[in-house]
C-alpha cells in the first residue's frame, strides 16, 4: 500500500467517524477533488491533537451557518447528536446564539 492510499484509508476512516456513518467516503479514484479532500481534510486535518472532534465540528457549524448552508448544517447537526458530542437543547443553544 502506497503512503497516498494509507493516507485515503485513514481520511475515509476519519470522515466515517465524524459523519457518524451518515456520510461515506467514494471509493478512491470516484472524483479527483474527493480523493484530495479525503487524503488531506480528513486524514491530516480532523486527525490533528490540539481540537477535539466536537471542537472542530461547532467551528464548522459557525462557517456554514454564516454561509446559510442549512442542509449542510443540519448533517453536521445530526452527526454531532449521533455522536454524543451535543445534546438537542445544546443544538437549539447553537443556533440562537449563531442567529
Amino acid at each position: 500500500m502506497n503512503d497516498d492510499t494509507g493516507r485515503y484509508e485513514r481520511g475515509a476512516e476519519m470522515m466515517g467517524e465524524v459523519y457518524a456513518g451518515e456520510v461515506v467516503a467514494l471509493p478512491e479514484g470516484t472524483m479527483a477533488f474527493t480523493d484530495v479532500m479525503t487524503r488531506t481534510l480528513f486524514a491530516e486535518v480532523w486527525t490533528r491533537d490540539a481540537l477535539s472532534i466536537r471542537d472542530r465540528r461547532l467551528l464548522l457549524m459557525g462557517v456554514i451557518a454564516a454561509m446559510g448552508e442549512a442542509d449542510v448544517w443540519r448533517i453536521q447537526a445530526r452527526a454531532a447528536l449521533a455522536r454524543g458530542e451535543l445534546t438537542a437543547d445544546q443544538l437549539r443553544e447553537t443556533l440562537v446564539f449563531l442567529a
